[in-house]
């Protein structure tokens, strides 16, 4: 028994050193309201995010906005939505979320 719990708890220290750990930190933390805590574990996850893997760094960045906006952060929201944007890949689901706002005449950043 002891063996297995040691094996648990190395699996388990093993997922919280994961690079993915704290993307789904952040995303739990965004639903379930805690905002200011989804914020500091989407900017610890951002740089953990290839540059070049726009599609996974735009959907961050949205949601950095979307926390920010439940936070009356606007100035924080707008620069969040302008990097989500500009990141996004055509053929994307931020891209479409840009292009669904556009066509509805709303005004973003």
């Amino acid at each position: 028994m002891n063996r297995g719990g040691r094996g648990a708890a190395a699996s388990l220290e093993a997922s919280l050193r994961s690079p993915h750990a704290p993307a789904q930190s952040s995303h739990t933390y965004l639903h379930l309201g805690r905002y200011q805590e989804a914020i500091e574990a989407y900017l610890k996850s951002l740089p953990l995010v290839p540059e070049d893997n726009l599609q996974a760094r735009s959907e961050q960045a949205l949601n950095l906005a979307m926390a920010y906006d439940q936070l009356h952060d606007s100035s924080n929201r707008d620069a969040w939505l302008a990097k989500a944007k500009a990141w996004a890949p055509a053929g994307t689901p931020v891209a479409d979320y840009f292009a669904k706002q556009a066509a509805a005449g709303k005004k973003l950043p």
